[in-house]
């Protein structure tokens, strides 16, 4: 294995070249990325810009009106019937979401404004508004009865797009965070003590939006999502390009001359796994040590945190190296032109389901699942996992999963590498 491992470690050598641009080019992407979104990953929220239409089709003083008359019909004290009373004029539920829709935190990322129906839909159509948020009929008296009185099931607010979008998704979550708290608290005061207690505990409605800070957990900035995330895919494009330099081997014969010296093809193969091992080391190690020192990285980090993240990155190269002896045997296996095409299409479709392109939480949750499973998927979670939290227990998992792939992808390609006489 070693004059194998020497030989390609030459072979990288003799193209300076190459290795400098493999070393700077994710170097220049972060900081390109870093300055141009640096608050992408802290605020996601920041830049979004959600123009949203309001049409009431529901008459909010009619429907207190009548709430106020049902109260009479029921077997209250006249305490609580004007507790109840004075609550609903308080908790009109229209008049409560509209407060939402304008307060600080949601005017940073939506514009509301009131139109009716068909001035709702000709702009949502030219693309004018984004979504319309819909008050029905009847909306504000089913809701008071439900809150206060824990009658019938409730109205639902309708929101109407186009198309799904980060932006409309956000919106629709706000709307169902807001709704589930309203009616968790009338909830909670029916438990504790029946319609008054009702009335009191709706109108506790805390804060939306805002940044919490959990205990035990460090926030990661933009620069250094960006620098693990590009030095992870760069070093997925180390395995590529082993396998390239193998299929121009194939193609010179080198290869026919090592055989014909009597060495295992396998020895062959485990020399590409070691020499993409310690070229992956070294590109992350650079792109890590070079943008620690230049945009001050990880400030004021222990020698266990460096020697968590070191770990880390030893496991995933290892999944690297590992993925270039299946890359190897696909170029032993294919014309160079397609054994390139298709290692270009795997790269790219890992690369982006993984995160390594943007951040995950902006692609649909789907998406999200199958990227935990990549190579790169795992070894971001357990990179930002790592970086947090800085405990061995949350990074365990992700680690056991990499070097689980590791050894389903060196046997995969011991089975993929042809034999003696077929190559």
């Amino acid at each position: 294995m070693l004059p194998f491992f020497k030989k390609d470690f030459l072979v990288y050598w003799r193209d300076r070249k190459e290795m400098a641009i493999a070393l700077l080019t994710p170097i220049v992407i972060i900081m390109v990325l870093g300055f141009a979104m640096p608050n992408w990953v802290e605020n996601p929220t920041g830049d979004l810009d959600l123009k949203v239409a309001v049409v009431t089709e529901d008459d909010a003083e009619d429907g207190l009106e009548r709430f106020r008359n049902s109260l009479d019909a029921l077997p209250l004290a006249p305490e609580e019937t004007s507790s109840l009373a004075v609550s609903a004029e308080r908790l009109l539920p229209s008049a409560m979401l509209m407060q939402l829709l304008e307060s600080e935190e949601v005017r940073a990322f939506v514009s509301a404004i009131e139109l009716d129906e068909e001035a709702a839909m000709r702009q949502l159509e030219d693309g004018d508004v984004s979504a319309i948020v819909t008050f029905p009929e009847g909306y504000t008296l089913s809701t008071l009865n439900k809150w206060l009185l824990n009658e019938g099931e409730g109205m639902a607010v309708a929101l109407t797009a186009e198309q799904s979008s980060t932006e409309v998704d956000m919106l629709r979550n706000l709307l169902e965070g807001f709704m589930q708290t309203v009616n968790l608290q009338a909830a909670i005061g029916f438990a504790s003590g029946g319609e008054a207690a009702a009335s009191n505990s709706v109108g506790l409605i805390g804060p939306v939006g805002g940044r919490e800070t959990i205990e035990g957990f460090e926030m990661v900035t933009s620069f250094q999502y960006y620098t693990l995330a590009i030095g992870v895919v760069f070093s997925l494009f180390v395995a590529m390009t082993t396998a390239l330099k193998a299929a121009t081997e194939r193609k010179e014969r080198v290869f026919h001359r090592i055989v014909l010296t009597g060495s295992h093809p396998i020895r062959y193969l485990s020399g590409k796994i070691g020499s993409t091992f310690c070229m992956a080391l070294l590109q992350m190690t650079f792109i890590f040590i070079v943008c620690h020192f230049i945009l001050d990285l990880f400030p004021a980090r222990t020698v266990q945190f460096w020697l968590g993240l070191a770990m880390v990155a030893l496991v995933f190269c290892f999944s690297v190296a590992s993925l270039s002896a299946v890359f190897t045997s696909l170029a032993f296996r294919l014309e160079e032109a397609t054994a390139g095409g298709v290692m270009t299409i795997i790269l790219m479709m890992i690369g982006t389901v993984g995160g390594s392109f943007v951040p995950r939480f902006v692609l649909p949750q789907w998406i999200q699942l199958v990227g935990e499973w990549t190579p790169n998927g795992r070894a971001l979670s357990a990179f930002l996992q790592w970086v947090q939290q800085g405990s061995p227990e949350v990074v365990a998992a992700p680690l056991l999963q990499l070097l689980a792939f590791s050894l389903a992808a060196i046997g995969a390609s011991i089975l993929l590498f042809p034999r003696r006489g077929r190559i």
